[in-house]
């Protein structure tokens, strides 16, 4: 008498194994779909959050942009620190700046 022709309470022990097999394998595709649901769901959850991200990203570079503008740091300059533009006599030409450095200061003996 082979496994399959063997019979347990009027059932033989192969269908008893099919069954477990298939059992087996529906709870496996069960949890695997319910793992794959739960990290779409988390997918979603960081895209969002990649989103949400993306568009404080565009609100603070717009921010620095209105805060670089050279006519605000001119004004804050002038009113804070006493700046103000480099008026025409003071502007040197590239021929005149060893004139303005001064005499060479002398080697020093070793």
């Amino acid at each position: 008498m082979s496994l399959l022709d063997r019979r347990y309470r009027g059932f033989r022990v192969i269908n008893f194994a099919a069954l477990g097999i298939l059992l087996a394998m529906a709870l496996g595709v069960y949890l695997a779909k319910t793992a794959a649901g739960r990290e779409s769901g988390e997918i979603k959850t960081i895209e969002r959050q990649i989103a949400a991200e993306r568009r404080e990203i565009r609100m603070l570079q717009a921010k620095v942009a209105g805060l670089e503008q050279p006519r605000r740091i001119r004004e804050l300059s002038t009113a804070h620190l006493g700046l103000a533009p480099v008026d025409a006599k003071h502007e040197a030409t590239a021929d005149a700046l060893p004139s303005l450095a001064g005499p060479k200061p002398k080697a020093v003996a070793p």
